[in-house]
C-alpha cells in the first residue's frame, strides 16, 4: 500500500486499472476518470481532500483500485512531517536533500 500525503504523491500514481487520476499540483485538486466508462464526468478532488474533516479516505480511493493509504495533513505534522512546496507533499526533515529544515 502507498502512503499519500499531497498531491504531489497523487500525482506520481500510475493508472489503476479502471481509473486514471489528473492532478493540477499548483492548484492543489484534481479529477478521478474512468478507463472504462467514456460518459464518466469524474470525480473531482478539491484543496480540501486531506483535510481530516473534509477529505476524502482510503475507502474512497480504494473502490477506484488504487492501492493507497491516504494520511491527512493533520496526521502528517503530529508525525512530524513538513510540508515541501516544491514537491508538493509532506516529507521528514531528514529525508529533505541537505537536510535544510534543521
Amino acid at each position: 500500500m502507498i502512503q499519500v500525503r499531497g498531491f504531489g504523491d497523487l500525482a506520481k500514481l500510475p493508472p489503476s486499472k479502471t481509473h486514471r487520476l489528473e492532478i493540477d499540483i499548483e492548484s492543489h485538486n484534481g479529477w478521478i476518470y474512468s478507463l472504462i466508462d467514456e460518459d464518466d464526468f469524474g470525480v473531482y478532488l478539491s484543496t480540501h481532500t486531506f483535510y481530516e474533516k473534509s477529505g476524502i479516505g482510503i475507502d474512497e480511493l480504494k473502490s477506484y483500485g488504487f492501492n493507497v493509504e491516504v494520511i491527512s495533513y493533520e496526521q502528517s505534522e503530529r508525525e512530524g512531517y513538513i510540508y515541501d512546496n516544491e514537491l508538493e507533499t509532506y516529507v521528514l526533515p531528514i529525508l529533505k536533500e541537505g537536510n535544510q529544515y534543521e
